[in-house]
């Protein structure tokens, strides 16, 4: 999911910033929130995801529960491998969380790269056939004139 590099930053950057998991969550799905009711952001799985999951703590229901669901729920093995970090976490402390989420951090956003350079591959040979066309236009409009007036 595109969204996940920006869900992971912003939770490393609240969780680093000596935020509990679940307030981190709840502060990112409330910017969400506010953003798509102003009309700034459009509808987005990985923070409609986030938003779900906060939801169903308010609701009552227990962090490892949700978080286990939010992983299942979202389909994506990256939001899986997150899942199973935050379910560590409530196991083993936070000091470790910071770290894992700025090593996965850190491979989620060279992974975007990579998909930015892949697509930007692929639109340039898709723009190839196009610019071969022109190439051809522009010969014919230069050798054109220049045949003529070799016939007489």
């Amino acid at each position: 999911s595109r969204d996940y590099p920006d869900i992971l930053s912003k939770l490393s950057l609240y969780v680093g910033a000596g935020f509990a998991v679940k307030v981190a969550f709840t502060k990112i799905a409330m910017q969400y929130q506010r953003d798509r009711t102003e009309g700034l952001q459009k509808s987005r799985p990985g923070y409609e995801g986030v938003a779900q999951l906060v939801r169903r703590m308010e609701d009552g229901q227990g962090e490892l529960a949700s978080y286990e669901e939010f992983g299942d729920r979202m389909r994506h093995k990256k939001y899986r491998k997150l899942s199973m970090m935050l379910v560590q976490n409530l196991r083993k402390g936070q000091r470790e969380l910071i770290d894992q989420l700025e090593r996965e951090e850190q491979e989620a956003f060279e992974e975007r790269k990579l998909a930015a350079k892949i697509a930007g591959e692929e639109a340039s040979t898709k723009m190839l056939l196009p610019m071969m066309g022109l190439l051809g236009v522009v010969l014919v409009i230069l050798i054109y004139p220049a045949m003529q007036s070799i016939q007489f």
